[in-house]
């Protein structure tokens, strides 16, 4: 047996309470990545001589999508009580998969970040957390969390709310499929995106 305590202690509390009281909608889509990725291989030779760092498709995922949130910021909210808070900034939690559990560290204003900055802070978050020094302040006040199973070859899936948070990313594997293009079938390179949002908070519409 193993006592419950430490991290899953704190996931037993917080997924419990986000399934029982959060009425989920769940959206997925298709997406094609072929020109990202396309850019991202031009790109990373630059990213790395210049700039320092190895930019993944995270990273561009996480850029992206929080300029997709400051454009749309009825998924950036939060329910206190009876009053629904309009967050003004954008913090994406990353989802990272530890021995002992998952943890969200949070990339704090991450539309006014350029890519660089958003590639190397969250190596920095996932190495710390990976050794298991990752302060407390590191995984508060996230607004928007973003978790990629593409990695473990999932291709798409049903992520639970982060409370307080409204909306949570789901990201699933890259892979080659057949897709029309202009009536004929090509090669392209796709991945299932996948939002759930807090149905009392956000709509069909904005989500």
């Amino acid at each position: 047996t193993t006592p419950v305590a430490g991290i899953r202690k704190v996931i037993i509390e917080r997924m419990g309470i986000s399934w029982d009281q959060v009425p989920r909608i769940t959206l997925q889509a298709e997406v094609d990545l072929t020109n990202l990725l396309a850019v991202r291989e031009a790109s990373k030779a630059a990213w790395e001589s210049d700039l320092g760092v190895k930019v993944s498709i995270n990273n561009l995922l996480t850029f992206y999508t929080a300029r997709a949130i400051r454009r749309c910021p009825l998924v950036n909210v939060q329910l206190a009580g009876n009053e629904i808070y309009e967050m003004q900034d954008i913090n994406i939690g990353i989802a990272v998969a530890l021995e002992v559990g998952l943890v969200v560290p949070v990339i704090r204003g991450a539309d006014q970040k350029s890519i660089d900055q958003i590639a190397g802070e969250t190596r920095s978050l996932a190495e710390s957390a990976l050794a298991g020094n990752l302060p407390l302040a590191a995984l508060e006040g996230g607004t928007f969390t973003i978790s990629n199973l593409g990695p473990y070859g999932v291709d798409h899936f049903s992520a639970v709310v982060n409370l307080p948070e409204s909306a949570i990313l789901s990201v699933g594997s890259a892979r080659e499929r057949a897709v029309v293009r202009g009536g004929k079938v090509v090669p392209r390179t796709t991945c299932f995106l996948g939002i759930n949002a807090d149905h009392r908070l956000v709509d069909g519409a904005p989500a």
